[in-house]
């Protein structure tokens, strides 16, 4: 299943987990989604999550305000 620019797919291992994967050639995938998951949903809630961090430049946001 594709979202947001990733894959969510079953473990090679352990079917019953998910992994995210990027779509397309190459790339790296933050460190926020290595691992395993449990479901399809808590990988959508991890993208989501991730992409609202993140600026269209790939960037962190900054979480400290500037006077």
């Amino acid at each position: 299943m594709e979202y947001k620019g990733y894959i969510i797919k079953s473990h090679s291992k352990s079917p019953n987990l998910k992994v995210i994967v990027t779509s397309g050639r190459g790339g790296k995938i933050p460190d926020a989604f290595s691992g395993a998951h449990m479901s399809d949903g808590a990988c959508m809630k991890l993208i989501d999550g991730y992409k609202e961090k993140v600026k269209p430049n790939g960037k962190a946001k900054s979480t400290t305000s500037k006077l």
